[in-house]
């Protein structure tokens, strides 16, 4: 998704988006891919995390995911909160690009509230039926993120797209 966002983000300039004020495409990429940088990190440590322990039960099973998407949704308000900050890259249609980007990970830790809702009715009686079931939520997540992500078709940006090649913070998250 991180690369489906940034490479949309290749469109930009307008007033009036989430951080208002402008700043250069090569400013602004550096915050979007220092920020997306972190997340996946986090994100990764916390898959580790989950294999390191290891749950032997469905109950530690549920304690493990239900701590894992605590964990990510309050990443993804971080990073959400990094991009409204970020301010307004000086592109064409900079404001829509800023304002889908939030907006499209806002959605996602929206997806992700609803998941670790969906937690709680993960059974537990049985260690397969709990496995089942987890691979069934996680097949939806992805889909969700792949809808979420759609979104940017239409923007495009060759001043971002220039300055993220460019961005050493861009390049370590593969974009």
């Amino acid at each position: 998704m991180v690369a489906l966002v940034l490479g949309a983000c290749g469109g930009g300039g307008g007033v009036g988006g989430v951080g208002g004020n402008k700043v250069s495409a090569q400013a602004y990429v550096k915050t979007a891919c220092t920020g997306f940088g972190r997340w996946i990190s986090e994100i990764h440590a916390r898959v580790g995390q989950i294999s390191k322990e290891n749950p032997s039960t469905p109950q530690a099973g549920k304690k493990a995911i239900t701590d894992f998407f605590d964990g990510v949704i309050a990443d993804t308000g971080t990073l959400v909160d990094q991009l409204k900050s970020a301010g307004t890259p000086d592109v064409d249609n900079g404001d829509q690009i800023e304002n889908a980007l939030v907006a499209t990970l806002t959605q996602v830790k929206s997806l992700l509230e609803q998941a670790r809702e969906r937690v709680g009715n993960l059974p537990i009686d049985s260690p397969q039926a709990f496995v089942q079931a987890t691979g069934q939520m996680s097949k939806a997540i992805q889909k969700a993120f792949q809808r979420a992500g759609q979104q940017f078709g239409n923007l495009r940006s060759p001043q971002l797209e220039q300055a993220a090649a460019k961005e050493p913070a861009c390049k370590s998250i593969g974009t």
